[in-house]
């Protein structure tokens, strides 16, 4: 099932990098502030806020076919990681960093959300949706682990920078992987 495959590849690869660019957004707000609270501060926007915020977010696209929402949030999620490269420069500014992992972290909720929706629409009627599930679990809890020691490894060996435009470049190429796929809108009717 070629869809599924897209949809499972671009569920991973965007856990992977989330994994890969929190790890290199600690360091670097670490390095620049010497503040714990301030690295706590970066955790609670990028990971805990978004939780509140995405699904108002997924209400709102969730009417819309995935092959045009997935595409415009991962090509988001690339810009929002170039501007955070840029800001990870000379121009660092915590708030700007605050500010944009909570638009990541909302974006990448809204992701995983959008992409388990698109992929009961493909799996259910073949009956395979646990299956389908199962695997996407997996990949995704892979991803985290693995996607978290490369971070270490990419910000250790290369640089805070590497680490957000490695992230960037990952958004991209997903967009590129669900653009165009072949199903149909979560939703029906109007809008609730």
């Amino acid at each position: 099932m070629p869809e599924y495959r897209r949809l499972l590849l671009s569920y991973v690869v965007n856990e992977l990098g989330d994994a890969i660019a929190i790890v290199a957004l600690a360091v670097l707000v670490f390095d620049r502030t010497g503040d714990a609270l301030a690295t706590t501060a970066l955790f609670i926007a990028a990971k805990f806020l978004p939780a509140l915020l995405s699904p108002a977010l997924v209400a709102r696209v969730d009417q819309l076919a995935p092959r045009r929402s997935l595409p415009a949030i991962y090509v988001v999620e690339a810009l929002v990681f170039v501007a955070l490269t840029v800001v990870a420069d000379d121009a660092y500014a915590l708030a700007a960093v605050l500010g944009l992992a909570l638009v990541d972290g909302t974006l990448a909720l809204a992701g995983r959300g959008l992409a388990r929706g698109a992929v009961a629409t493909v799996l259910a009627p073949h009956g395979l949706l646990r299956e389908g599930n199962a695997i996407m679990n997996v990949g995704f809890g892979v991803a985290l682990v693995a996607g978290t020691g490369l971070g270490g490894a990419i910000v250790s060996a290369l640089g805070v920078q590497a680490g957000l435009i490695i992230d960037a470049a990952s958004f991209a190429v997903i967009a590129a992987v669900v653009a165009g796929l072949r199903t149909p809108a979560a939703g029906h009717g109007e809008p609730e």
